[in-house]
């Protein structure tokens, strides 16, 4: 399943135009290494110099930042998970932030900080909210298997 292009832009600069504003910020000020297309998104690989938050891979709107070391290993399945948040931007539209973007933000580091016992418990990144939806959404219009980590 693809997105209709004019309509992911005309919703992602009217409906999500909060995250774009910020994710637009961010592209002009970030050092890039590369700018690629991804379903209509922007995706930036970014040097490892600007690091702008603690997290490696997160996308704003129809902004996806990634580091430009990403391990091709995990490239694609990463990519079309943050791919899976800018779906989430035109859903959510003006409650992006509040309803996708904190929630994710406070999982990431809070994973981050005890993954050897969330693993343990069986408690994966991708298995709460709103990363369960961001990976559902990612890979039914990327195509992309096996992001469900």
């Amino acid at each position: 399943m693809k997105l209709f292009l004019p309509i992911y832009y005309i919703g992602q600069w009217t409906w999500g135009l909060l995250q774009n504003i910020v994710g637009l910020w961010l592209f002009l000020f970030i050092k890039k290494t590369e700018i690629r297309r991804y379903y209509g998104a922007v995706q930036i690989l970014y040097s490892a110099q600007s690091k702008v938050i603690s997290f490696d891979s997160f996308a704003v709107g129809m902004f996806i930042f990634m580091p430009a070391n990403t391990s091709s290993k995990i490239h694609d399945r990463v990519l079309a998970h943050e791919y899976g948040h800018t779906v989430q931007s035109l859903i959510f539209g003006p409650l992006y932030f509040p309803l996708i973007g904190v929630p994710s933000a406070v999982w990431a580091l809070k994973y981050e900080r005890s993954r050897v016992k969330y693993n343990s418990q069986d408690i994966y990144y991708g298995s709460r909210y709103p990363e369960k939806q961001a990976n559902k959404w990612g890979q039914r219009i990327s195509g992309q298997t096996g992001i469900d980590w």
